[in-house]
């Protein structure tokens, strides 16, 4: 079986208590479509957590991506109060836009480990893939984090760039692919504000899945089964 969660965003203990219900075997796969870190109160053992599994394919998020290019030149002892000394120039503004936008536990944590393990993770966030396509149930599905910026029919998603994929929110009221069985699957975007009736639930239309629950911010952390579109919900 196929599954697909978006937008864990540290949240540990959701996560581990929806996989844990789902009963997801080595035999399934697990798509998760980025934004693994930040707001959320655990989101180094979230890394840890997907680090250790063989059977997960992880989109890059517009988190994730901020995460990594600080975290890749963050020197030891370096703080809010004394970044302006430590960082280069040019390394200040990333800083500083991460800190505000949720990263400063991930940071806090990420810096409390052993270097090794700070090493091992960067690898495997750098890892991180800009899109996945799969087979399931009898439709094809388009997974991003966000959207898909200046998409067109016709383009093959390798012409799409990270950017394309990581910052821009997809447009729900627009048809994507013409076909009825191939969907476009994301997160990025709480479903909450999708939704007509303003609830944390998943959002399917106009060959949309949008499955960002908005769990860091009073929602909930869902799952979604591809192959039959089971939905899981884990407040």
């Amino acid at each position: 079986m196929k599954y697909v969660i978006s937008d864990i965003h540290g949240c540990y203990d959701r996560f581990r208590a929806l996989t844990e219900r789902i009963g997801i075997r080595a035999s399934d796969t697990l798509y998760i479509l980025g934004d693994c870190v930040d707001k959320g109160p655990e989101p180094v053992r979230v890394l840890q957590d997907l680090a250790a599994r063989d059977n997960v394919t992880i989109l890059m998020g517009n988190h994730d991506a901020a995460a990594l290019k600080v975290l890749r030149r963050l020197p030891e002892g370096v703080n809010e109060m004394n970044f302006r000394s430590l960082l280069p120039r040019e390394d200040r503004l990333p800083y500083i836009f991460w800190m505000r936008d949720g990263g400063r536990i991930t940071a806090e944590q990420f810096m409390a480990l052993s270097g090794r393990e700070r090493d091992r993770l960067l690898d495997f966030m750098g890892a991180f893939l800009p899109y996945a396509e799969t087979e399931a149930g009898g439709r094809h599905f388009v997974m991003v984090h966000a959207g898909i910026h200046d998409f067109a029919p016709d383009r093959p998603m390798s012409s799409y760039s990270m950017n394309d994929l990581i910052l821009y929110r997809a447009d729900y009221g627009r048809r994507y692919f013409p076909e009825p069985d191939r969907i476009l699957v994301t997160g990025h975007t709480p479903t909450f504000t999708i939704r007509s009736d303003g609830q944390s639930l998943v959002y399917r239309g106009q060959g949309h899945l949008a499955v960002d629950c908005g769990c860091v911010y009073g929602g909930c952390l869902c799952a979604v089964c591809l192959d039959n579109l089971q939905v899981w919900y884990q407040t």
